[in-house]
């Protein structure tokens, strides 16, 4: 035998509270508001129905190309990240420049550049700690190292006077 009482049980979604909800109470006003747009449209200024439609078929075709833009640029940084193998990445000269003299002001050397196109920097607190270069043929070590040297070719320490003279090179052995 139960203690409790099967009637009550019963009747339990009854006595809940029976609250307006929000999004359907917005959801009929828009509605009411449509009809009435509808109503003065085609009464008062006389807009045949046809014309009606067909003009809220373009306001509904822009609407979902709006959501169809917005949706892209908000979920790229996402879907590029995800995507592999990631396609080559194109960066301006102008911008690899800009990026190289933002390194060189913060004691820095670009390594190269992420999915996203944000350069990723090799500090020289980092560098004169031992690194290892590995990868598979064709992988771009070589490069890596030929990119170093350059960087570190026109990279100048001193007094600004003696910047033309002594070229900055790490070497570790």
């Amino acid at each position: 035998m139960t203690s409790d009482n099967e009637y009550g049980l019963g009747r339990r979604a009854y006595h809940q509270d029976q609250q307006e909800n929000p999004v359907i109470v917005l959801a009929i006003v828009a509605i009411v508001i449509l009809a009435a747009a509808c109503y003065i449209l085609v009464h008062r200024f006389h807009v045949r129905p046809a014309q009606l439609v067909e003009g809220s078929l373009y306001l509904l075709h822009a609407l979902v190309a709006a959501g169809a833009v917005a949706w892209y640029a908000l979920t790229l940084r996402k879907r590029r990240e995800l995507n592999w193998p990631h396609p080559p990445l194109v960066i301006s000269q102008a911008k690899d420049r800009k990026a190289v003299k933002a390194a060189y002001d913060q004691n820095a050397i670009v390594l190269g550049y992420d999915v996203h196109g944000k350069p990723w920097l090799w500090p020289d607190a980092t560098r004169v700690m031992q690194s290892v270069v590995f990868g598979a043929t064709g992988s771009g070590k070589t490069t890596l190292l030929k990119n170093i040297i350059t960087q570190d070719l026109f990279r100048f320490v001193g007094p600004p006077e003696d910047r033309h003279r002594i070229p900055m090179l790490i070497f570790d052995y």
